[in-house]
């Protein structure tokens, strides 16, 4: 089977620095999450995906289909949802224009897939409560409630989600988890950036680690939770410190 993504060989260099180092990483279906400290450049990877940054060497190629060069709004239109790193609502717009704004029919090749604004209150009912209330004005979990029924109204195939648990309560974790879970069995690929273990445990059965611009390691998380040495390594965190 044609993998969802395909990543080979991607360099990307930014103000003169060295970035992405010959990334190479393929998701066939479901979830992988890419791990890792600060600064090794998974958001710029991300970026780089949608269109946002250029590459300066490599293919990234979705369904069969090359992405660089492609610009930003070809890429989402081709059926790639973006979660972004700081949720990045409006103030100027309710729960309700956010969504609107943002719905894209669902697309010939998405038979089984297809989110309208209604079916994003079913997943998230707390949203359909602050129907009228502006972005900015909800709580940071409700925030990324509405960033992820914002990108989920475009009718995504793939869906890039830049630290989703940033900022979240245990509880609105928890919701964001089920959440994942439900879009998955939905046939909706994701590619997820965490620094969080538990929350990137939780959603993906695998995951690649990148560290300063290439991905070092790959595999399955029971592995990975079960190797102190590894997450010393790598994480720079104890298996102690790590729940799922």
């Amino acid at each position: 089977m044609e993998p969802v993504l395909e990543i080979s060989g991607v360099h990307v260099y930014r103000q003169g620095s060295h970035i992405l180092k010959g990334v190479d990483l393929s998701l066939s279906g479901g979830s992988l999450a890419l791990i890792g400290r600060n600064g090794m450049g998974k958001t710029t990877l991300i970026s780089t995906i949608m269109g946002l940054l250029r590459s300066s060497e490599g293919s990234i190629r979705f369904m069969g289909q090359e992405l660089i060069g492609k610009k930003p709004c070809l890429i989402a239109r081709k059926g790639i949802g973006l979660v972004p790193q700081g949720k990045r609502v409006f103030r100027s717009l309710t729960v309700d224009e956010h969504l609107k704004l943002a719905f894209e029919p669902k697309r010939k090749h998405q038979a089984d897939i297809y989110w309208n604004v209604e079916r994003v209150y079913e997943l998230f009912p707390r949203l359909k409560e602050r129907i009228r209330q502006e972005g900015t004005r909800l709580s940071g979990g409700e925030q990324q409630m509405l960033a992820i029924g914002r990108a989920l109204v475009t009718n995504p195939s793939l869906l890039l989600m830049d630290e989703p648990s940033e900022g979240l309560s245990p509880i609105m974790m928890e919701t964001v988890i089920e959440a994942c879970h439900r879009l998955t069995a939905a046939g909706i690929s994701l590619l997820v950036v965490e620094q969080s273990l538990h929350f990137a445990s939780s959603v993906s059965d695998r995951y690649a680690i990148l560290m300063t611009g290439a991905i070092v390691q790959q595999g399955e998380f029971p592995d990975l939770l079960r190797d102190r040495q590894l997450l010393s390594a790598y994480m720079g965190i104890s298996n102690t410190r790590v729940a799922r």
